[in-house]
């Protein structure tokens, strides 16, 4: 014990000081250390002791951290509720705060007589190498444009900033990139971000996403899988080692999207631990049968939150995880360890992600092909990539478990459901924009919990065969982490800029202070509701793939037409109404005179006509209201 409460005082310490590090590179590139607390309190506060306030009242006696994914995805979940109930009224939106209060007081009782082992000092170290990584590949390199003047920026994470802002315009959620319609996507992890900022009193999305969100989240994460790992091993010190194998071991796409959480991996994955803390609950049987129909209705309304979260935190692992749950619960019919109440959990939790299709994702193209059982070929090529010396260890440890298959719990068939399902899916299907990929990044953290227990049987009590594995993996998470290294450097060059010790050459593609400057103007001087047109969306140059997100992030107003590749995800739109507005677009900026461009702009609802000079300058002769080096900005009617 003592032992353990010195190795937790030195990764406090530790991951004090990548706290400090974290809340100074937020600052000087462009965050509020006031705002980014308060945040970050209120996040705390009104999404995870919210959910925790209402799941602790249906599942009474079970401890905080094991509750932990389910109180976070409860709590994102009832969030969104009370915006959709809100109408605009910001009021509404501090109800869950004054909930998540009620738990604040039992919360810090149970703090005080924590008693910290080594394990707490792994995750606590895992927090803090987890922060370095994220405040080099996405804090710094993705700090305010007026901070680095002149500098190529991720676009994914704009697309994102500009989901967050557009929770600020009320429900449904719009696309801000493609005026007029609704966001027909898994939002739910941008949209919670935006509207937590616009519930403390419209805090801006950029600063609110990019520096303010994602770290509290990830904590989240790792203690969420570690609850899930110790359910698989009696070693708690290793299983305190799988949240870093997640978090750096998962290839290299993964490093890059858990340490930028960009479409919301981190989250949808909590709410997958979140299912498999449910699916706890129901091991013992006789147990269950014994609860009331109160509390069993509760659960169950729990389970459908759950699934519903899941999914709009990330559809392809809400449907996997309604899948594997489905096939374990058949799976564990022979070995009786799978029975009606299972099947249940499958069923609301399938319901959960039916409300999500009919809410948001049947007005989308599903634009995931299946490629043909041909796609098999590439499956050791897709896991390996990903998975490394993780999927190496999982086929060995597939065959013990299907050794002892009639002894497998039905969390063990589920997460190897999911670890086939996931490896079967990224094979044989195909995206525009890849995100088939998704399916491997849940595979491989399955992977990584079902070697567990082969560890448990060819370890045991040998502290050095424990040691041994886990040099391992930490072997395969340096090796993997070197694919960093690019982001890294990207932190590395902000950095030089927001001092000045590097100015950049220009390239049309960058991002430079006079656009986060004029987008700023067009904040503060038009209504939220106003639309922009500009001649700005990267067909133009680099790959010419319509991919520019910058000026709605910034200036959280809708775009007529700002890009248009993730437009396809549009049913009906993207052949005929998005070809229709990219003509309109180019015929304003491109061909028609003064007087006809300003007619049509009004005509079609445009309020704003953005100019980048260095695309094209149509020349007109009235005056912009406002004008810079690179942009300038015309009101269509005075």
């Amino acid at each position: 014990m003592l032992q353990g409460k010195k190795w937790f005082a030195g990764s406090a310490v530790l991951f004090a000081a990548a706290y400090a590090v974290y809340l100074y590179a937020a600052v000087i590139s462009g965050g509020s250390p006031g705002a980014l607390l308060v945040y970050q309190a209120a996040l705390t506060v009104g999404v995870v002791l919210a959910g925790y306030t209402v799941v602790k009242r249906l599942l009474p006696g079970v401890g905080f951290r094991k509750l932990l994914p389910v109180s976070f995805t409860a709590g994102c979940v009832l969030l969104y509720l009370c915006y959709i109930a809100a109408r605009g009224q910001r009021w509404v939106l501090l109800l869950p705060l004054l909930l998540g209060l009620a738990s604040l007081k039992e919360t810090a009782q149970k703090l005080r007589r924590y008693q910290p082992c080594c394990a707490d000092a792994v995750l606590l170290a895992t927090l803090a190498c987890f922060t370095a990584a994220y405040v080099l590949c996405a804090v710094l390199p993705f700090a305010r444009a007026d901070k680095l003047t002149n500098f190529a920026y991720h676009q994914d994470m704009l697309w994102s900033v500009g989901n967050a802002a557009a929770a600020k315009l009320g429900f449904p959620i719009q696309d801000m990139r493609f005026a007029g319609t609704t966001l027909n996507y898994h939002y739910l992890n941008d949209v919670t971000a935006g509207i937590l900022a616009f519930a403390l009193g419209d805090l801006p999305a950029y600063e609110s996403l990019c520096f303010y969100w994602y770290l509290p989240v990830v904590c989240v994460l790792v203690l969420s899988l570690y609850e899930l790992a110790r359910r698989f091993t009696a070693h708690r010190t290793f299983a305190a080692l799988v949240p870093a194998g997640v978090l750096f071991g998962v290839g290299s796409t993964g490093v890059f999207q858990y340490v930028t959480n960009i479409n919301g991996m981190g989250t949808a994955t909590i709410s997958l631990c979140a299912v498999f803390a449910l699916c706890a609950e129901l091991d013992d049987a006789a147990a269950f049968r014994r609860l009331s129909l109160p509390r069993k209705l509760g659960f169950y309304l729990l389970g459908y939150a759950v699934g519903f979260g899941c999914s709009m935190f990330k559809s392809t692992i809400g449907a996997l995880a309604c899948l594997a749950m489905l096939a374990a619960a058949l799976a564990g019919l022979p070995t009786r360890k799978s029975g009606a109440r299972h099947f249940a959990l499958a069923a609301v939790s399938g319901a959960g992600f039916a409300t999500a299709y009919l809410l948001v994702f049947c007005k989308a193209v599903n634009n995931l092909v299946f490629s043909g059982w041909q796609g098999l070929w590439q499956l050791p090529h897709h896991v390996l990539k990903a998975g490394g010396v993780i999927a190496v260890v999982y086929l060995a440890a597939m065959l013990y478990s299907l050794a002892r298959f009639s002894k497998l719990r039905f969390d063990a068939l589920m997460a190897n459901a999911m670890a086939i399902g996931g490896a079967l899916a990224v094979s044989l299907y195909t995206h525009y924009s890849a995100s088939q990929v998704y399916f491997v990044l849940i595979a491989v953290p399955m992977m990584l919990v079902c070697c567990l227990p082969l560890l448990d049987r060819l370890c045991g009590q040998n502290r050095l065969a424990w040691r041994g594995a886990a040099a391992v993996l930490a072997v395969w998470m340096g090796v993997n982490c070197l694919s960093l290294l690019p982001n890294a450097r990207s932190g590395v060059q902000a950095l030089l800029r927001i001092y000045h010790l590097r100015v950049s050459d220009y390239a049309e593609e960058n991002i430079t202070a006079q656009d986060y400057d004029a987008m700023l103007w067009l904040k503060n001087h038009s209504a939220a509701e106003d639309i922009f047109a500009t001649n700005r969306n990267n067909k133009q140059y680099a790959a010419g793939e319509g991919v520019f997100h910058y000026y709605t992030a910034a200036s959280e107003r809708r775009c007529y037409l700002e890009s248009y590749r993730y437009c396809m995800d549009y049913s009906g739109m993207y052949h005929e109404v998005r070809r229709r507005l990219e003509q309109v677009s180019d015929r304003i900026f491109h061909e028609y005179g003064e007087d006809e461009a300003f007619a049509v702009a009004g005509q079609e609802g445009i309020d704003w006509l953005v100019v980048f000079t260095p695309v094209n300058d149509p020349a007109w002769q009235r005056t912009p209201a406002y004008e810079n080096e690179t942009v300038k900005i015309y009101r269509v009617s005075e």
